[in-house]
């Protein structure tokens, strides 16, 4: 089974997590998950506290790529999130794909949005509907991320990948505070997970 799809039928899965990408990056010159290319000390609290995707499913958001599943596959890259850049990413909303490819000036197609992971996660039906959305949200990250990923989240909510009443925590503060919301708002998940472990065996 793939990352995604474990992530799909995880206790966790109606639980998202939005952390921004890091400076500090996995040398691999190959394309590897989002997981393992970030290696900053948030991702390393959610690798520790989390390391089977059990408490919630978890996500990027980059000023490179977007907002994509952390189980996406990212080449090597450098890129800031400026406040020009963070721009782009709120007016381009979740139907925009990124990175943007070109050639010869002109844009190449095939960069993934983040629509569709967003519409399987939430379990999309043949009728437009979806089975699953998801109910909590946490945004994670520096004030310019948290920007962005506050209004891709309104606009996740207005097209039914979240509940109407999906619950917004957002963690912004120094690292160290950082780290410890981060965990306890896993282990608030893995909890839950245990809950409903326990429910099906019984």
């Amino acid at each position: 089974m793939s990352a995604a799809s474990a992530q799909a039928y995880a206790p966790g899965a109606r639980r998202l997590l939005v952390l921004a990408c890091c400076a500090s990056k996995s040398p691999k010159p190959q394309e590897i998950p989002a997981l393992e290319r970030y290696t900053g000390p948030l991702w390393q609290t959610l690798k520790a506290t989390d390391p089977q995707g059990q408490c919630a499913v978890a996500s990027v958001l980059s000023a490179h790529i977007g907002w994509k599943p952390a189980s996406a596959l990212v080449a090597p890259y450098e890129r800031r999130l400026t406040p020009q850049r963070a721009r782009e990413l709120i007016d381009g909303g979740l139907a925009r794909g990124w990175p943007v490819r070109l050639c010869n000036g002109l844009e190449l197609p095939g960069a993934a949005n983040a629509c569709g992971w967003l519409a399987a996660a939430a379990g999309r039906q043949w009728d437009g509907h979806y089975a699953s959305p998801f109910l909590e949200v946490c945004l994670v990250g520096g004030a310019d991320y948290v920007a962005v990923g506050a209004s891709l989240v309104a606009e996740a909510r207005s097209r039914g990948y979240l509940a109407a009443d999906c619950r917004v925590t957002t963690i912004n503060d120094q690292i160290g505070y950082m780290r410890q919301a981060l965990r306890a708002w896993l282990l608030v998940g893995a909890r839950a997970a245990g809950k409903e472990i326990h429910n099906r065996l019984h």
